[in-house]
């Protein structure tokens, strides 16, 4: 029996239904202006941070040496933290297009994949919930608190969440809507491959094992067992060859074993009971403290009102609920996982708030609890709103509720206005003014981060764009930089030209006068320094991260110097 056949008739009206209801072209209209307010607006406003200024110096790599096969930093193919060039090929073309690889170039894929991934999720839910729960589910993922942090951020995760996502949501999308199996099977196998060229096999071990387990669970065996299987199978395939062909080549098989594999022996070295026994008991709350503030309505699943209405989209409860059982494990039993590696996953979970909430607006049983829910809202944004005016005048050292003058204005104002439509939003039963509450609640949380959190990181971040500047003013305009070991990746990127990697010198004797060289490490011949670079992410009083820039000079004008 296919899995569309299971479906309750009021689901199967939804879903013939919500293609003509004029209020989808509203509600994505309003989702996207969401996500542009919340990750647009303020694109660069924080300087590079983290593990965007490696995937930075990968692409502006690819543009001056032309290989755009072996991502490659200083020119070495087997740097820490390597990645499959999807994204890097993404930030490299903008960068062309703009002409420097500067943070919008580098923030704009993950950004764009936010807004695809939130419009996915919106046309998935909107198959079988009503136009409120899908709006929901949507608003949900674009305001979760993880999602704005690095869904902004120039990281992979974002990316890599769009095509895993897509690659579950559209297969079980396909199923529902009876598409020909081929395009189901194909589209779904496309995105596992663009997945697996962003971050690497993750994606197709999600894939395969969630519908595995679907199809299991739903006695569908033979669907799995098809040519329309196998033909999205070799679609992948020919997509991900078209790389790794010839990358093997000229990297060979241990190059491809680093780049797919470098970086989980990183996670699996620390197995001391405590540790362990502390990530298992941690990591799942640590999971729902990055969804908030949505994954708060996962408690009203604990009413028994809420689950009875839950019950006639159990076909779709049922394949969400699978894909994330099965791929829960994957990193809540790694000790040093970190909860960015379930991220992917994130739109699953958005999807379900978009139940909860769906049931809550219209079943006049669970009403109460939508209402009670915005009522608290409003008491907690006004709240908010006074203790950070009181903060801002009163105690204006306080970190990150204590903001300046406009910056805490806008947000005392928003959040007193949104206090404002959730509480009227309570009252009432229409679409409309559940809508507004879902907005009510996304808004705040998208003021809170994009106004507050930006602009705390943007006080507390080190400039190293400034102090880089201040390094070319001085440097002359010839001069052909090389380092001592790999220099940190944020160097790299803001000198912006390529640096010679060398070993380091054992002495005067290995080392010519009047060169230019960079190093992390106090060089053993005598040099005139020309800066301290801090390449830390976050200001602190004993930087970790410090690049020498200097100058080679004979021992006897170092002495004079002296």
């Amino acid at each position: 029996m296919p899995a569309w056949a299971i479906i309750p008739s009021p689901a199967r009206e939804t879903i013939a239904l919500s293609a003509r209801n004029p209020s989808t072209v509203t509600h994505v209209f309003v989702l996207v202006i969401v996500v542009v307010a919340v990750y647009f607006i303020r694109l660069d406003d924080l300087t590079i941070r983290g593990e965007e200024s490696r995937r930075a110096t990968v692409a502006m790599e690819m543009i001056a040496t032309g290989d755009w096969i072996v991502p490659r930093q200083q020119g070495n193919p087997n740097f820490m933290s390597a990645r499959p060039p999807l994204q890097s090929w993404m930030i490299a073309i903008i960068g062309v297009i703009r002409g420097e690889v500067d943070e919008v170039a580098v923030r704009l894929p993950s950004v764009l994949a936010v807004l695809l991934t939130v419009l996915l999720i919106y046309g998935y839910s909107r198959s079988f919930l009503s136009a409120t729960g899908a709006f929901a589910a949507g608003a949900a993922y674009a305001t979760m608190g993880q999602v704005m942090e690095l869904g902004r951020l120039g990281e992979t995760d974002a990316i890599f969440t769009l095509f895993v996502s897509g690659s579950l949501l559209l297969w079980h999308l396909g199923v529902i809507r009876r598409w020909r199996p081929t395009i189901t099977w194909s589209v779904a196998w496309l995105f596992v491959a663009l997945a697996t060229l962003t971050k690497g096999p993750q994606a197709m071990v999600y894939f395969m094992a969630g519908v595995t387990a679907y199809l299991h669970i739903t006695r569908q065996w033979r669907f799995a067992f098809s040519w329309s299987n196998l033909t999205g199978m070799t679609i992948a395939l020919v997509v991900i060859g078209l790389w790794q062909f010839p990358f093997v080549l000229i990297m060979g098989v241990d190059g491809l074993r680093h780049i797919y594999t470098g970086d989980v022996s990183l996670y699996l070295k620390d197995w001391r009971v405590a540790h362990v026994a502390e990530h298992y008991a941690m990591f799942p709350l640590k999971v729902l403290g990055c969804l908030a503030p949505w994954s708060l309505f996962f408690l009203c699943v604990m009413r028994s009102e809420v689950r009875r209405g839950m019950g006639m989209h159990r076909d779709h409860l049922l394949f969400l609920a699978t894909c994330l059982a099965v791929s829960f494990p994957t990193v809540w039993l790694v000790p040093g996982a970190n909860t960015r590696f379930f991220m992917s996953m994130y739109p699953c979970l958005a999807v379900i708030v978009g139940v909860i909430i769906d049931r809550c607006t219209q079943d006049d049983s669970c009403r109460h609890l939508w209402n009670q829910a915005l009522a608290g809202c409003a008491v907690t944004f006004a709240g908010f709103a006074m203790v950070m005016l009181v903060a801002s005048l009163l105690a204006p050292d306080t970190p990150i509720i204590s903001q300046p003058p406009a910056i805490a204005a806008i947000v005392v104002v928003s959040s007193l206005a949104l206090a404002a439509i959730a509480w009227w939003s309570r009252t009432a039963g229409s679409d409309r003014r559940a809508i507004a509450g879902i907005l009510s609640i996304a808004g705040f949380t998208g003021v809170v981060h994009a106004g507050l959190v930006v602009n705390q990181l943007v006080q507390t971040s080190v400039d190293t764009s400034a102090q880089m500047a201040s390094l070319k003013n001085v440097l002359p305009d010839d001069v052909a930089l090389s380092s001592f070991g790999p220099v940190p990746h944020l160097f790299a990127y803001h000198y912006g030209k390529p640096i010679a990697l060398r070993p380091m010198p054992s002495g005067d004797h290995h080392m010519g006068f009047n060169e230019y060289f960079c190093t992390t490490a106090e060089p053993p011949f005598a040099f005139e320094e020309i800066a301290r670079i801090n390449c830390d992410r976050s200001r602190s009083e004993t930087p970790q991260c410090i690049v020498i820039v200097g100058r080679s000079i004979p021992a006897m004008q170092a002495q004079a110097l002296e």
